[in-house]
C-alpha cells in the first residue's frame, strides 16, 4: 500500500491508504503503486483515481502537483469535485459562456482553454459515475 494526501485549499479530501492512485500528469497520465522511483509532477485538468481496499475514489481536478517519495505520494490541487458535487447544467451552461469569449492573446486563449477543459472533465466524470 501507499500512503496517499490529496489537498486542496478548501479542504483535505482523501488522507490514507491506497493500492494505487492515477494521475492526470502535465506530460501523460501515470499511475503510482508501491514502489514507484521518486518524482514530482504538474497535473493537468483531469480525472485523479484512488484505488483503495474497499473503493475507487474519482475527483475531477483542475490540476496541480504531484510529488511521490518512498511510497507517500502528496497531491496539491487548486480545486477538485466529485460527482456529486457537479451538476451538470451547469457545467454545460459554463462552457457555452466560455465558448462565446473572444479570446485575443495568447494568454487569453491559453485561459479559455484551460477553463473549457475543467469543465469537460467534470463533465466526463459524472460520465464515468454512470457507467460503473
Amino acid at each position: 500500500m501507499i500512503q496517499v494526501s490529496l489537498v486542496s485549499p478548501e479542504r483535505i479530501l482523501f488522507e490514507g491508504e491506497a493500492k494505487y492512485v492515477c494521475l492526470p500528469g502535465s506530460k501523460a497520465p501515470f499511475t503510482v503503486h508501491k514502489g514507484h522511483a521518486p518524482v514530482v509532477s504538474m497535473l493537468d485538468p483531469g480525472i485523479l483515481y484512488i484505488s483503495t481496499e474497499n473503493d475507487l475514489g474519482r475527483y475531477a481536478i483542475d490540476g496541480g502537483f504531484a510529488e511521490v517519495i518512498h511510497d507517500k505520494v502528496t497531491i496539491l490541487i487548486e480545486r477538485a469535485r466529485t460527482s456529486l458535487e457537479i451538476d451538470p447544467d451547469e457545467e454545460k451552461e459554463a462552457i457555452q459562456e466560455i465558448s462565446k469569449r473572444i479570446a485575443t492573446t495568447d494568454e487569453e486563449i491559453r485561459q479559455k482553454e484551460k477553463e473549457l477543459e475543467i469543465h469537460r472533465v467534470r463533465l466526463r466524470l459524472i460520465e464515468k459515475e454512470f457507467v460503473k
